[in-house]
């Protein structure tokens, strides 16, 4: 008893020793003090409190965390802004996600009474003022660290070759979803005037390469200058740039929309609404939803010589006035080639206003939970160089990124360029899918309404077609009520999808049955109130790859996730269909559907699924869709 109260007063000598040496400045000769301290009283919180001071203004970050993390392993009330000075040791030495760890703990502690921390939570409120205002812009340093790391991680960044690149100017790149189909942007450059020259679109095929490029048809090209494409997700309408045509309001740059068929241009139409104005509006991105268009204009109210905007749908389809996206995107330089991600939540620009790595770097900014972009956060090398880079483009499965540059290591002027994306980078998984609204009888395509629990209520066209951005692994319910129709309840877990083909789903409407009467009156059979079905009836649909029918994790992934959202008690029936394509001969391909049907049937039966009737058939080879990999399936209907 008497040794450790000798013990706890030597130990308290030596800490106050270890404090006056700190307050004058000499950590060095306060490490000795408190280690002292620490050796008479392993307890002493206070004194690995003060080594980890110590080895901090030393900048000697590793042992800096070893002591305060030792004072929490004491005692984890110690001191609240500990929390935040813990965080800033991991982040100055390059521990940037348990940095962020902390720093979140420091901030969901502020709820906390500040008597939990006794003494020293009452003496530290002062400092705890200076790191909350402090706490937002360093999460965000945090966060932008990791961001440059992930990217630092690109490992080969590749030339597209000369059938694309030049001695000009190749910039702009947009590629299809199935990867098979580039549009770019290419033209000469007046050294003189220091502007491009005689800007067209330009597009070219895949084969075991990129094909020499061409440009798009004459109701595009012309001598004046036109560019930059962006498209809807399903690859059908075209937003492009034209300059100082015929329409362009007063002679600036306008966009305007094509609607395509592959390469070619089918129609070329103005673009409705607000975002057109007299000065120079160019280089669009289209949301994957279609109702956010993001520009670049030098038009009045910008912060900058040109910055990015923004414009929303507007219910009749018009685009709405367009809003600046402020100073975290926009600054008093050059932001343009806004680029928005399959999400909506990422924005990749260029710019020559924010701290860049040379005359032109590729930057991006989130959209976070409170309502507005971040600050923008530069992508680094190798992407970024001395050089200019510029317009960045990620393909619809989220893997490769293409931009352009004017390194010395191209063809001359600008070149395009693509990398894979880093693992780390993520993008909030979405599906393209494409739908079609029939008739169950003579599988004529329906014009009609259709509500839905992701998307609200949208309209098909003539060909019954809708098409849907939609988060993955989502229930989607689709509810159809159509004149001559019984009413229609489905629903299905969307997939995840590469999206390099649309995922298909189709809708059939069943005619109700009519009775003609002698005087030609038509009667309907079925009384209106009684039509609405009681179980909505599910789909889903398993996929396989050419002449398999094994089961791949994927789908047994989505098959598992299905299974737990049903109440497969109400069910009544269920249907599993095997299907192939048409490679190979018929009796093949029957044998191939029935085994894919039953291997989807066996996984079920295995995971505990059990139902009074159960159909299980192999129908062959079909030709329903003009993608194979979409015939080669299983579709599952719950009634």
């Amino acid at each position: 008893m008497l040794l450790a109260q000798a013990d706890s007063l030597k130990a308290g000598a030596y800490y106050q020793q270890a404090e006056g040496f700190l307050l004058k400045g000499k950590p060095e000769k306060a490490i000795k003090f408190f280690r002292k301290a620490t050796k008479a009283n392993k307890q002493l919180t206070a004194a690995w409190r003060g080594l980890g001071t110590c080895y901090e203004l030393l900048e000697q970050y590793d042992s800096t965390i070893i002591q305060y993390e030792k004072v929490f392993a004491l005692n984890p009330n110690f001191s609240r802004s500990l929390y935040f000075e813990l965080g800033r040791a991991y982040y100055r030495n390059g521990q940037y996600q348990k940095a962020l760890t902390y720093f979140y703990q420091f901030e969901q502690l502020q709820t906390t009474p500040i008597q939990v921390y006794g003494f020293n939570g009452e003496k530290e409120q002062q400092f705890e003022q200076t790191y909350l205002t402090d706490l937002p812009q360093t999460i965000r340093t945090c966060k932008n660290a990791l961001e440059l790391i992930n990217f630092s991680t690109v490992k080969y960044i590749q030339n597209l070759g000369s059938s694309i690149n030049t001695t000009s100017n190749e910039y702009f790149p947009y590629v299809s979803n199935d990867q098979q189909l580039l549009f770019y942007t290419a033209s000469q450059f007046d050294k003189v005037k220091k502007m491009p020259l005689n800007e067209n679109l330009f597009y070219s095929h895949a084969a075991e390469d990129w094909q020499k490029g061409k440009p798009v048809n004459a109701l595009i090209t012309s001598p004046k200058n036109e560019g930059m494409s962006t498209f809807t997700r399903d690859g059908i309408t075209m937003i492009y740039t034209v300059c100082e045509q015929e329409g362009v309001i007063a002679n600036g740059c306008d966009l305007r929309k094509a609607i395509m068929q592959g390469d070619s241009v089918i129609t070329i139409e103005e673009l409705e609404g607000m975002v057109n104005s007299a000065f120079w509006e160019t280089q669009a991105s289209l949301s994957c939803d279609g109702n956010q268009l993001f520009f670049a204009s030098n038009r009045k109210g910008g912060l900058g010589l040109t910055d990015i905007w923004v414009s929303q749908k507007l219910p009749d389809g018009n685009w709405g006035i367009a809003k600046n996206l402020g100073k975290n995107v926009n600054t008093s330089g050059y932001e343009e080639a806004p680029f928005i991600t399959n999400d909506g939540k990422t924005l990749f620009f260029s710019s020559t206003g924010h701290l860049g790595m040379g005359e032109q770097d590729i930057f991006m900014s989130h959209w976070n939970e409170k309502g507005y972009w971040e600050a923008a956060i530069n992508l680094g090398a190798p992407i970024n160089t001395a050089a200019r880079e510029l317009g960045f483009f990620l393909t619809s499965d989220n893997q490769t990124g293409y931009f352009a540059s004017d390194k010395s290591a191209g063809f001359g002027g600008m070149d395009i360029y693509k990398f894979q994306m880093p693992n780390e980078f993520e993008v909030a998984p979405t599906t393209f899918v494409e739908g079609f609204v029939k008739d169950s009888i003579t599988k004529a395509p329906i014009e009609t309404y259709i509500e839905t629990n992701l998307r609200g209520r949208v309209k098909t066209d003539k060909n019954g077609r809708f098409f849907f951005c939609l988060p993955a692994e989502k229930k989607l319910s689709i509810t159809v009520q159509q004149t001559d129709y019984f009413p229609h309840q489905s629903q299905r877990i969307i997939p995840q999808w590469d999206n390099k083909s649309l995922y298909p789903v189709t809708i059939y409407l069943q005619p109700i049955p009519k009775v003609v009467a002698s005087t030609d009156t038509i009667i309907t059979a079925v009384p209106k109130d009684t039509m609405l079905p009681k179980i909505d009836p599910i789909f889903h649909t398993v996929y396989f790859g050419f002449n398999d029918f094994g089961l791949p994790p994927s789908s047994t992934k989505q098959l598992d996730k299905l299974m737990a959202s049903l109440d497969i008690a109400i069910y009544k029936q269920v249907s599993i269909l095997g299907y192939s394509d048409t490679s190979g001969a018929s009796d093949y391909n029957l044998d191939l559907s029935k085994k894919r049907a039953q291997n989807v049937a066996q996984y079920l039966k295995l995971n505990g699924f059990s139902t009074p009737t159960l159909v299980i058939l192999g129908k062959g080879e079909d030709n329903q869709f003009d993608t194979k990999r979409l015939n080669r399936r299983v579709e599952i209907r719950f009634e």
